[in-house]
């Protein structure tokens, strides 16, 4: 009798009811593969849930080396989203398991949260709320000047794919000039999303708002570091909706420690 395939979803649990699994259940169970959904918060419950899986399927749990080399019959792994950085593809070559993203996976969520993030920045929300409810309504008046505009700024997208390039067709609505940095984009995506592609030297320098848009990679992690903040305009925003450490966050942290006692850098990093 031919074995049923097994498919486990290691981290659907925690996730909770935000994201729903409905349509994977119903084909997977049409199609009489038996599908678990799993609460995997470690390696030893990712090999214990998935020991006997033929397919994991994640939102962000580690499938490093050390996992992989304890699912025998796993073929494929599927990551929930466009980023893969929490899968080692190294390992799972070597033993001969395929990685899946979702390339088109939240793009219009992800650069939605951008742009509102940007307008945060810009209409300084989140402080003056702050000061409002800690200090009263005359100590945020007092504090609203200077307001930034939007209007004819410039935006910086660092990472020019589907969700930067969907970051910038929706910036232009509000009057953004749009600049991008992105080595391997296609330069005809690029035009036609508005972007005038430039050096990353003239996007710290020239932008008003940079906001964030590359995968987690050897080449891109801390690809924002000392050097980096220090061409930024004293007053320009870092908006930050890709991973984390995308940014050096030590020098980050140094930065703006040293440069808010002696130049009052204004900028703002948002995630």
């Amino acid at each position: 009798m031919k074995k049923r395939l097994k498919v486990v979803l290691v981290d659907g649990k925690r996730v909770g009811q935000s994201m729903p699994v409905t349509e994977e259940t119903e084909e997977l169970v049409k199609s009489g593969i038996e599908f678990l959904v799993g609460d995997c918060s470690c390696e030893a419950d990712l090999i214990e849930q998935a020991a006997d899986a033929d397919a994991v399927l994640t939102y962000g749990a580690q499938m490093t080396r050390s996992v992989m080399e304890k699912l025998p019959n796993c073929k494929v792994i599927v990551r929930y989203g466009i980023g893969y950085d929490t899968v080692d593809v190294d390992a799972a070559t070597d033993n001969n398991i395929l990685v899946v993203n979702i390339p088109d996976f939240c793009i219009e969520e992800v650069s939605n949260h951008a742009i509102a993030l940007i307008l945060a920045c810009s209409k300084k929300i989140v402080m003056l709320n702050n000061i409002l409810k800690q200090d009263g309504w005359m100590k945020a008046v007092s504090m609203q000047s200077p307001m930034a505009s939007v209007y004819r700024q410039t935006l910086g997208i660092i990472g020019c794919g589907n969700i930067g390039r969907a970051t910038a067709r929706k910036a232009q609505c509000f009057g953004f000039r749009i600049i991008g940095y992105d080595p391997y984009v296609d330069k005809s995506l690029a035009k036609e999303a508005g972007i005038n592609l430039v050096s990353m030297a003239e996007l710290l320098g020239e932008s008003d708002y940079i906001s964030l848009h590359t995968a987690l990679n050897a080449e891109t992690r801390h690809l924002v570091g000392a050097q980096e903040l220090g061409q930024m305009k004293p007053t320009a925003y870092l908006i930050n909706t890709a991973r984390g450490a995308v940014i050096d966050e030590p020098a980050l942290i140094t930065f703006f420690g040293v440069h808010a006692l002696t130049t009052q850098h204004n900028s703002v990093v948002a995630f």
